[in-house]
């Protein structure tokens, strides 16, 4: 089984040219956004779109596969729960059973989130059995689109262990070169349909409660012992006062301080 052939449930695949410039050992692929350190003697090919393929001879059996995705709208990682369910339907994909969901390691930094682990994979199509590391490197744009640089490195298992410092220098050099968010979780939307009708639940409330108090012989609890009520207008006068504040009319016996 070819890894970098797997189709993502979650992720659906953004198509983009490869065109790279070198400097040194360092490449900037401007059609898949991303930079990293290409190690010494390790042949890249850019011609496969939304892919990177890395040898040291082209029949070398041990490889590197950068493929870039795009994650849809309708599965854009919210959360920290999200992104827990989006590493391990990823990881059951390209092969690995035993995944626990609440045990896959993860960290985020400001506008990114990044995992990885390492397994074995018998190829029933070549009668192999190979050692992978997986790294993903997953990034909200400025533009608030999120996007994932899945890197793969393959190679029989003796093989790997001499490859091991050369692949972990590359998958930890990988780095965004578009410009991301400062979060790495996009804020929820509130509709404004749903913002108005909290507003109307609010104001309805705060109504039925402001109607209830002033109906009421003891409008403020305890302390209603020191005020009274007009019978006129309603308003709520201290005991201090003979005249109500509102309308003047002149306190009556029945409008004396009502007891608790």
């Amino acid at each position: 089984m070819r890894i970098f052939s797997v189709i993502i449930g979650i992720l659906i695949i953004f198509a983009a040219g490869a065109s790279a410039d070198t400097t040194a050992d360092t490449y900037t692929v401007s059609g898949m956004g991303c930079v990293f350190e290409l190690p010494d003697g390790w042949l890249i090919d850019t011609t496969l779109p939304d892919m990177l393929l890395m040898k040291r001879s082209v029949d070398d059996s041990a490889e590197i596969i950068i493929s870039r995705y795009r994650i849809s709208e309708s599965n854009l990682i919210r959360s920290a729960d999200d992104l827990k369910t989006a590493i391990a339907g990823l990881y059951a994909e390209v092969g690995i059973t035993d995944v626990n969901r609440e045990i896959v390691d993860y960290a985020v930094h400001g506008g990114s989130a990044s995992f990885g682990t390492e397994f074995n994979l018998y190829d029933a199509a070549t009668g192999t059995t190979l050692y992978y590391k997986l790294f993903g490197l997953i990034g909200r744009l400025e533009s608030n689109g999120q996007v994932l640089y899945l890197t793969i490195a393959s190679a029989p298992p003796g093989e790997f262990e001499t490859l091991r410092s050369q692949v972990h220098n590359l998958m930890n050099s990988l780095d965004f070169s578009d410009k991301l968010a400062a979060e790495f979780y996009p804020r929820r939307f509130i509709s404004p349909l749903i913002m108005i009708l909290m507003i109307l639940a609010l104001s309805v409330l705060f109504y039925t409660r402001n109607r209830r108090i002033q109906k009421s012989r003891n409008p403020l609890g305890k302390d209603s012992r020191g005020f009274w009520r007009c019978s006129s207008c309603g308003r709520v006068n201290h005991t201090g006062s003979n005249r109500c504040g509102r309308c003047g009319k002149e306190r009556t016996a029945a409008e004396n301080a009502v007891k608790n």
